[in-house]
């Protein structure tokens, strides 16, 4: 017999922190913090979307993601091609978070994004883009 777990319960809150803020004119930091999966996907890509629409270079912070399935994947890729278009920079954060970079060395989008180890290495990265 199959049974489902019905997760409606779960506030995507408690799973998913995102912190937005202005680092320098024309530079946004995104720091995103818990779990990137199925269930919180959409609200990290609602995130992202809204920063999108501001003509601004992007640092997106993951060093505090515990988890990053394939939609955050997938919304990363969404996000960078959306800068491309616009003309504008994306750097990521990964510091030294294992979940973050195995994810992205194992399907090979380490060699597509703009990578560093600090926030403000990254910053930098899009000031001088």
């Amino acid at each position: 017999m199959h049974e489902s777990c019905d997760t409606s319960w779960v506030a995507t809150e408690e799973l998913l922190d995102v912190t937005v803020s202005d680092v320098s004119p024309g530079t946004i930091l995104c720091v995103v913090a818990g779990e990137v999966d199925l269930l919180t996907g959409p609200t990290l890509r609602e995130k992202l979307n809204e920063i999108n629409v501001v003509p601004a270079h992007l640092v997106i912070d993951l060093s505090a993601v515990r988890f990053l399935a394939s939609i955050g994947l997938n919304i990363l890729v969404e996000i960078l091609a959306a800068q491309e278009a616009a003309g504008r920079y994306l750097a990521l954060v990964v510091e030294d978070n294992h979940a973050v970079s195995h994810a992205l060395e194992t399907t090979g989008l380490d060699q597509v994004f703009d990578l560093h180890t600090e926030t403000a290495a990254a910053i930098r990265a899009c000031l001088s883009s």
